[in-house]
């Protein structure tokens, strides 16, 4: 900044600092920290070159780390690198008090070498914002055993399977007419036991897994209600108009029940111009919340549609604005509507212009005080 204005640096630390050391009055007024004060400006005449060689190096080694951190959390483990595949990912069962149902888990083995699969049954539950599951190391759902009858205290059997080969492992779900009307989140794992996976950029091994969600509803309702409720709406009072508005809502699901979030967020602004985003449907369970995103508009027509982060970038981002959530059922019909006036300035640019104004005001007051 200071070369952009025609400043030479070490000219205006030297001179800063031959001022403190003079300013009698300056160091009555403030005394310690005009000292430390001067101290800094001698030192910055001396290194001003040297920190700047060392800011360069400091931001190029942020950007490696940056990068380097980005690449290892886009790493994941492929059915082909484990060996074996697992269908379906994810179910929704739903049964009645006082019935059963069974449950059917394909296993099919895409390697060329024989593969020992030791299945296992867990309860999980999500974090609250992302989604993703967290496994626990235990199951609590009473009504779960294997179809021959056989509780699940029994253990499961491992299975052998050969080079594309496939098994099938069927579940009962017998529920009693007593039941809880309640929402039970399990994972079926699956642990390869002859198969270990290596860890990029890691001398560790870790033992290749895959695993089948299964959520199974006990419920008498025929049609479930949805409670869906907006408890961060993530929208500022005032933003930044030179930067895209980025939002981050976390909606809550007051029902027991899993249910679907639909909606769509909007921007307006004092012109009456309207920006609207659909929201993804993406699945909240039951009594828990999750982040929403917005539906991608750049997806091809053939492919599956893809979230994306709900970002408004209007023209001439300047001036009130009012930021609207629309929870809709899916038929469309709304259930909450949340609003909230936003002002967009630039921020940005009104900092650039006080700190070019005090490095202004500060180089003519050094002048002047050099010259007199």
């Amino acid at each position: 900044m200071l070369l952009y204005l025609g400043i030479k640096p070490m000219s205006f630390f030297a001179q800063l600092a031959r001022i403190l050391r003079r300013s009698r009055l300056l160091r009555a007024s403030f005394g310690v920290g005009v000292r430390r004060l001067s101290c800094i400006a001698q030192l910055a005449q001396a290194s001003v070159v040297r920190g700047a060689v060392i800011v360069c190096g400091v931001l190029v080694l942020v950007s490696c780390a940056r990068a380097a951190t980005a690449a290892r959390a886009q790493t994941t483990f492929s059915p082909e690198a484990i060996g074996f595949t697992v269908t379906p990912p994810t179910s929704y069962i739903r049964v009645k008090p006082g019935s059963q149902t069974t449950h059917t888990i394909t296993l099919e083995n895409i390697s060329r070498r024989t593969l020992l699969i030791q299945p296992r049954i867990v309860d999980f539950s999500t974090d609250g914002r992302s989604g993703a599951p967290i496994l626990q190391n235990f199951t609590t759902f009473p009504y779960l055993q294997f179809q021959d009858g056989r509780t699940l205290e029994a253990g499961f059997d491992k299975v052998e399977l050969r080079p594309e080969q496939k098994a099938q492992l069927t579940l009962l779900i017998g529920v009693p007419p007593t039941a809880e009307e309640k929402e039970w989140p399990l994972t079926v794992l699956f642990f390869a036991e002859n198969t270990t996976v290596g860890v990029p950029d890691s001398n560790a091994l870790l033992q290749g897994s895959l695993g089948s969600n299964m959520i199974v509803l006990v419920s008498t309702e025929s049609e479930l209600s949805r409670r869906l409720s907006i408890i961060d709406a993530d929208v500022p009072h005032f933003t930044d108009s030179m930067r895209p508005l980025t939002l981050q809502p976390i909606f809550k699901n007051k029902h027991y029940a899993a249910t679907v979030a639909s909606g769509s967020a909007s921007l307006s602004d004092w012109r009456g111009t309207t920006i609207t985003r659909e929201l993804y449907p993406d699945v909240i369970l039951g009594y828990s919340s999750r982040e929403i995103q917005a539906l991608s508009t750049s997806a091809q027509p053939d492919s599956l549609p893809d979230r994306t982060p709900i970002t408004f970038k209007p023209p001439l981002f300047f001036g009130f604005y009012t930021l609207s959530y629309a929870i809709t059922t899916p038929d469309g019909i709304p259930q909450e509507v949340f609003t909230q006036q936003i002002i967009a300035l630039p921020f940005m640019a009104f900092a650039v212009i006080v700190v070019m104004g005090i490095i202004g005001a500060s180089y003519w007051y050094l002048q002047r005080r050099n010259q007199t």
